[in-house]
């Protein structure tokens, strides 16, 4: 099995993985591609929350989404009845 070391690029703060036999070695950055040496100890990635955050921001994100689909459909029906109740005739409807 495969060992990897993970650090962060100390250019854009991106977290990096690649496997151990790279230490010391040159390598590019996957997002920035400054290039960079893999440190040969491990830097202990903080997770300061950024990533749940995201996560529940999409969550919003899709909810609002699916409430203004739900807002638009309701008020498209609400339009046609009220064209149907109130027998307004279109310009392309036949006479």
């Amino acid at each position: 099995m495969e060992e990897w070391i993970k650090f962060v690029c100390q250019s854009c703060g991106a977290k990096v993985k690649t496997p151990v036999e790279n230490v010391g070695k040159k390598g590019r950055c996957y997002q920035c591609k400054t290039e960079c040496v893999i440190p040969e100890k491990e830097i202990k990635i903080e997770d300061d929350g950024a990533e749940a955050f995201i996560d529940d921001l999409m969550r919003d994100l899709e909810e609002i989404d699916k409430q203004a689909e739900i807002k638009s459909k309701s008020q498209a029906q609400i339009l046609e009845s009220q064209k149907v109740t109130s027998g307004l005739i279109g310009l392309d409807d036949p006479i």
